[in-house]
């Protein structure tokens, strides 16, 4: 699970610690990348078939 804290740093109530995946202008920062490979990660490791993976979203 994930959770999100605004849509961006320049946004966020948390802002003073940088703590998004985009930054103010709303461009990807490293973290961005890391969440979508552990995201791919967990979709190729899942025990369900391709179709019953995209139903459950």
């Amino acid at each position: 699970m994930v959770t999100f804290w605004g849509a961006n740093d320049a946004v966020s109530w948390r802002r003073g610690g940088n703590p998004l995946l985009f930054d103010g202008d709303n461009k990807p920062k490293p973290a961005f990348d890391a969440v979508i490979g552990v995201a791919k990660s967990a979709e190729a490791k899942s025990p369900l078939p391709k179709a019953q993976t995209d139903a459950a979203e």
